[in-house]
């Protein structure tokens, strides 16, 4: 209905990372992604322990996965918990809709943390590994992170393989 009726349409991503496709009418566009802020002017204040674990070292990589609700959190955690741990990587654990706990202990280059604007957050990290939702891939490619999609449902999938095209 809203292509036979010609309806104009703008999608909110970055056309230098998914360009228009010809075949869209001059009714559709692609418009860019819309940002609260600019990234200078993010503001946040951590709480202590994160800042703390921030400064304490090299940038870590952040695992964020939103609004994804699984069952097997804490078979996710403790594989994190194992990587970090052999590889010597500092890690930041953001919990979201799953909260992300252990039965082992923590490893000292593991931080685990809740909500935290994406546009402060990724701009102290490494890289990102997420769920592929639209709003956490334009943060992490905004802030200039390496990004590995882990998509569960819906378009994640299609942001997944966005970035592997990129």
């Amino acid at each position: 209905y809203i292509t036979a009726q010609r309806v104009p349409f703008a999608h909110m991503w970055s056309p230098a990372f998914v360009p228009k496709p010809p075949d869209w009418g001059p009714e559709v566009d692609v418009v860019g992604n819309f940002f609260a802020t600019n990234l200078a002017d993010v503001s946040y204040a951590p709480a202590p322990d994160l800042a703390a674990f921030l400064a304490a070292g090299a940038p870590p990589i952040l695992i964020t996965f939103g609004s994804m609700k699984f069952d097997n959190a804490a078979e996710i955690c403790a594989m994190v918990y194992e990587v970090a741990a052999d590889t010597g990587v500092r890690v930041l654990i953001q919990s979201g809709w799953s909260e992300m706990k252990c039965e082992r202990p923590q490893p000292p280059n593991v931080f685990t943390m809740g909500p935290a604007p994406h546009d402060w957050l990724m701009q102290r990290t490494e890289g990102v590994v997420h769920h592929g939702g639209a709003g956490t891939t334009a943060a992490g490619l905004r802030c200039g992170n390496p990004t590995f999609i882990c998509p569960f449902f819906g378009d994640q999938h299609f942001w997944g393989a966005m970035v592997e095209r990129a």
